[in-house]
């Protein structure tokens, strides 16, 4: 018969306790894809849908109007992803 010991999660089996940290972490990280995911859907998703020349927008046809408002948006994702992402804390003497 077997001796049963109970089983104990230690560092050396990789066990990591998960922390307020990690869920953060974990949540923050979910944030930057869906934000880099956004630029994408919008520029190769979502054009062939809005490929239309009737809807113009100051004379300028609605798919034009569609690629600018994409590309600004990208710009506003990525500087939000910049933002919070804890690698630019500002700290630049420590980075090399």
């Amino acid at each position: 018969m077997a001796l049963k010991v109970p089983f104990r999660h230690t560092k050396s089996a990789g066990y990591r306790p998960e922390t307020e940290v990690t869920r953060m972490r974990t949540k923050l990280h979910r944030l930057h894809l869906g934000l880099a995911a956004t630029p994408f859907v919008l520029m190769l998703v979502c054009t062939p849908f809005v490929n239309r020349t009737t809807p113009t927008i100051a004379g300028f046809p609605f798919l034009l109007i569609w690629i600018v408002a994409s590309v600004v948006l990208t710009s506003v994702c990525m500087a939000i992803v910049y933002r919070t992402d804890p690698a630019n804390s500002g700290d630049e003497e420590d980075q090399v």
